[in-house]
């Protein structure tokens, strides 16, 4: 069976699988299961939004097909772009709306040739394989008379992804594959044309993965990868290495994105503008659409805000930082598996990627929402894109979906924002945006007014005219606001913390890097997560973190004696927590007691069970000791003094979250007291020189 090499690392869309079909994404319920071309069992996914909302309206009927841009690979369910869309309009129509999901990775629109399809056994949507192809899928699509909205996303893996990134010009190569798409992807918006006849059909375009803005590390990063594991690397023959041809490949995935849009589009020419032609023929209007995403070179593969997912970690097998490659590796664990099954996800978009695909689809239903039906009447309903014959009888309510960006109207959507206001007849609204990132509000036409704020942001405020139903992008600046406060969340160097829900703990240690409010942080689950998160607001006991490798923030509290922090992330499961432990605020009066400059203290731990001798070595220049004890075989932990007034004393113990507190004998050589966690009669003696 063919393989096509790296083209996995960069865009794993023609991956071929040889699996056993697994459980796909909870959130999704089985359909029909048929046998595609290759004789291996599928099954329809579907899904319905809005059924308790709207229980008395008809549904809106909405189908995706395609490869796995269309599929979400690497996303959960409620992060991909056709859930978005779907959401919205059950929102906005007052519909529900059922989607049926036949849409998987690695789908070709037409059955590539010199294909053994005989070997081929499986496909789980999440991994990859060309059958059933998007010609097959639309045979399947269930009631096609009764569909309103087809999705459909194709071509890049009838072009074949290692096209663009052998490292030599395939302009040509890239040219005539891009008119064979633009002929199959004309063939199949006829037979969907056909097929459900009352639809509308938006078809959606590709976006260049690597571009001058990638980073030559990055591309050395997978080209080693690659080398390394692909025991059939087609490229090995050539003598220059990936890394050494940057430029030949961005401008091969250049090349690719423009000849791409002119197969696809609405332009003369294009797949779109041809059917719309068929259409105009047969049923008397256009009824396809062209969808242009915006994805700006400067976000491509690898570089600082890039919009897809990517390859982390090099070493056993990879890992890619989507939220799905451990259900790939489960996959993986149960059946064979191909050497790049478990990175699947390596340049698809990331929740902020697919939302650009969302935005762009929304635009065009948007231009045309007149055209639906919008009441929530079972009777005489109409068909979406039906014009719909009304009765003015004076100033019709409009609805207003805004969004709320973090930064700027192309940053990333925003969660758990406070919106106020007045719409133009004086009716006020509160609300507050969900973990969608959007807000619909119904009021009557004319000047709004909008205050819009969140913890860690400046409020934003401002007036404009809402004449029709549409959408609107707003945005907050991020502000690092840190009021005066003792707590010790900003000198402690390491956090301890642990995320805990239904599902279990999942332990972590935080390292700040020197003199930054930035930490490296670690969690043992998992076989092992890294990430980088920032202190990005603190705003008296309230405290946000950044993480930057899933985009999503940490809101906490801390504690009154600033020792520990407890909250949630946005995107935690319910029930789901994070708690931080960190030494005590270090407050220390001026004194004269040798004990606080001593760089070693020789300390005892007696109670009924004997004595516990021990020694604690300073570290030069700071107040935390190097701590060990004799006792039980040896044992070792870090101690940091938190607190001296007169001569009361309190120490943290870092590794049992506990307090020694003392005083200090009149000479300051000494030191009697307890700890927080002894038992009974214990006692806690430090000697120190004189």
């Amino acid at each position: 069976m063919h393989r096509w090499g790296i083209a996995f690392i960069l865009l794993a869309f023609m991956a071929q699988s040889a699996l056993v079909y697994g459980q796909t994404d909870p959130s999704y319920l089985k359909g029909e299961e048929w046998k595609d071309e290759a004789g291996a069992k599928f099954t329809t996914l579907y899904f319905t939004l809005g059924d308790k909302e709207w229980p008395n309206a008809d549904p809106f009927r909405m189908v995706v097909i395609g490869d796995s841009i269309a599929w979400g690979c690497g996303l959960y369910t409620k992060e991909k772009y056709h859930y978005l869309v779907a959401d919205w309009l059950q929102k906005t129509l007052k519909r529900p709306v059922e989607i049926t999901v036949l849409a998987h990775t690695g789908a070709t629109i037409i059955k590539p040739t010199n294909t053994d399809a005989s070997k081929h056994a499986f496909i789980d949507p999440e991994l990859g394989s060309w059958d059933p192809v998007l010609l097959e899928q639309a045979k399947h699509i269930p009631n096609p008379g009764d569909v309103d909205l087809i999705l459909v996303s194709g071509g890049i893996n009838d072009v074949g992804v290692d096209t663009l990134i052998v490292p030599i010009d395939n302009s040509y190569t890239i040219n005539d594959r891009c008119q064979d798409v633009r002929d199959s992807m004309n063939i199949l918006l006829r037979v969907l044309l056909n097929k459900c006849d009352k639809s509308v059909i938006i078809v959606t375009d590709y976006y260049a993965v690597v571009s001058k803005d990638t980073p030559s590390s990055s591309i050395n990063k997978f080209a080693d990868f690659v080398k390394e594991n692909d025991p059939n690397w087609l490229h090995r023959t050539f003598s220059s290495k990936i890394s050494d041809s940057a430029d030949i490949i961005s401008n091969n995935c250049a090349k690719f994105y423009s000849e791409s849009i002119k197969s696809l589009s609405d332009s003369k020419g294009g797949a779109v503008y041809s059917a719309n032609e068929y259409s105009r023929a047969n049923f008397g209007k256009d009824r396809v659409y062209f969808a242009a995403v915006d994805f700006p070179s400067d976000r491509s593969y690898g570089t600082s805000k890039s919009l897809l997912w990517e390859l982390l970690d090099t070493d056993n097998g990879g890992k890619t930082n989507d939220h799905k490659y451990y259900y790939r590796v489960s996959l993986c664990e149960r059946v064979s598996c191909n050497w790049d099954d478990k990175i699947q996800a390596v340049a698809h978009p990331n929740v902020e990627g697919d939302q650009k695909y969302y935005f762009a689809i929304q635009k065009i239903i948007e231009q045309r929402l007149s055209d639906f039906g919008s009441n929530s009447n079972t009777n005489d309903q109409p068909r979406s894109f039906e014009p719909v014959e009304v009765e003015v009888k004076g100033p019709q309510p409009i609805t207003l979906t805004l969004y709320v960006h973090d930064g700027s109207a192309e940053g990333p959507v925003l969660s758990d924002v406070e919106v106020t206001g007045q719409d133009a007849a004086g009716s006020s609204f509160q609300l507050v945006i969900d973990s969608n990132g959007y807000a619909t509000i119904e009021g009557g036409p004319g000047t709004w007014s909008f205050s819009v704020s969140a913890f860690g942001y400046e409020t934003s405020s401002w007036s404009q005219s809402i004449a029709l139903t549409c959408t609107k992008h707003a945005f907050l600046q991020k502000t690092l606001v840190v009021t005066p406060t003792v707590f010790d969340v900003f000198h402690a160097s390491i956090w301890t913390v642990s995320e805990t829900g239904p599902t279990g703990n999942c332990p972590g240690t935080w390292t700040r890097r020197p003199g930054t409010d930035i930490f490296d942080a670690s969690w043992s689950c998992e076989g092992g997560v890294t990430d980088v998160i920032d202190i990005t607001s603190v705003e008296g006991n309230r405290i946000v973190l950044h993480r930057r490798g899933i985009n999503g923030d940490y809101t906490g509290t801390i504690s009154p004696d600033g020792t520990s922090i407890s909250g949630t992330g946005s995107w935690f499961s319910p029930g789901t927590k994070w708690l931080v432990s960190i030494p005590k605020a270090v407050t220390i009066t001026p004194t004269s007691f040798a004990v606080i400059h001593a760089s070693i203290w020789t300390v005892q731990e007696i109670g009924p069970m004997g004595n516990c001798p021990g020694t604690w070595t300073r570290r030069p220049g700071t107040d935390t000791f190097d701590a060990s004890w004799s006792c039980e075989g040896g044992v070792t932990d870090v101690i940091d003094i938190t607190s001296v007034e007169g001569n009361k004393i309190v120490l943290h113990r870092r590794g049992i979250n506990g307090d020694y507190t003392g005083t200090i004998s009149p000479d300051g050589t000494s030191i009697s007291g307890t700890g927080s966690w002894f038992s009974p009669g214990t006692k806690w003696l430090v000697s120190v020189p004189t």
